[in-house]
């Protein structure tokens, strides 16, 4: 009886942990727009699901304080490092219950006696006005992106801008990196934002695998991938590609080749078609955190 009752307990712990777990995922509705209290203001929009674009001001009725930059968001939570900070500063944002909790270590750049730690509350959902960037000024509304063409052009011109000196080259080695197995990712970014990312997970140029991802106004847009020998894991089969398009950050289209019948374009209506673009955009947000880690970490 002792050991039903222990078992008992711990299944009820068990679940209870799962559910923590599950009651720490937050969305970017949970997150985004202006938050407040009595000595300070946070302007906060999700980028994509776990990129957060942040500005901060507060004063003491006495002395003010001004941050901007981006965090990365890992579940509930969100660590911010503002540009230009000194390199001890670190605020981090906690959200809960329609609440934002927030900690402040080392030295932010504020006045004499403003800090950015305290809770806040949300005071408006509605998309804030950055006075640090140029997301203000109204842009004309971006072209659809419809066909494959359409969206092998958007690839073609995202990769030839890659190649000037616009953007800003990031290089990270990934676990398994090794004198034989070359794995990374390279990152181009605009405003700390990545727009194109190539992941290399390379045996040699005979077994390989090459997954490059776009992204558009913030969201995942386009990948393709190229595999070589065995990494195409289809046997007598030496190289394959996959494309796949997005709109918002939702799979649109799908096509691979070789092709099992047709042009390899797979239908929406295939009982894989949502689940795979999930996972892509899982791929892409667990492959771009290394590199926004370390940019926070400059």
């Amino acid at each position: 009886m002792k050991f039903a009752r222990l078992l008992i307990g711990a299944s009820a712990l068990f679940f209870l942990s799962i559910a923590s777990d599950q009651a720490k995922a937050i969305s970017d509705t949970e997150v985004n727009g202006t938050w407040t209290n009595k000595h300070g203001e946070f302007r906060i929009w999700a980028i994509n699901p776990s990129r957060l674009q942040i500005e901060f001001s507060g004063t003491n009725d006495t002395n003010t304080g001004e941050a901007h930059g981006h965090a990365l968001l890992e579940k509930d939570k969100a660590t911010f490092k503002p540009d230009g900070a000194e390199e001890d500063c670190t605020i981090t944002l906690q959200f809960a219950h329609n609440k934002l909790v927030v900690e402040q270590k080392g030295d932010c750049g504020f006045g004499l006696n403003v800090s950015a730690a305290g809770t806040y509350k949300r005071s408006s959902s509605k998309k804030p006005e950055f006075e640090s960037s140029s997301d203000n000024v109204e842009k004309p509304p971006a072209q659809s992106l419809g066909s494959f063409a359409d969206f092998a052009q958007f690839r073609e011109e995202m990769s030839a801008k890659a190649k000037t000196n616009a953007w800003k080259t990031v290089i990270k080695r990934l676990p398994g990196d090794s004198e034989s197995r070359r794995v990374y990712v390279r990152a181009w970014m605009e405003g700390n934002v990545v727009q194109r990312l190539m992941h290399v997970d390379s045996h040699g140029d005979d077994n390989e695998s090459i997954t490059v991802y776009y992204w558009r106004d913030g969201q995942l847009t386009s990948v393709f991938q190229m595999r070589t020998g065995p990494a195409t894991q289809i046997s007598n089969v030496d190289h394959a590609t996959e494309t796949y398009n997005f709109a918002n950050e939702k799979l649109v289209g799908w096509k691979r080749a070789p092709a099992e019948g047709g042009d390899g374009t797979v239908s929406p209506n295939d009982s894989g078609f949502a689940d795979t673009g999930k996972s892509v955009l899982r791929d892409s947000i667990r492959l771009t955190e290394p590199i926004y880690k370390e940019i926070g970490a400059d």
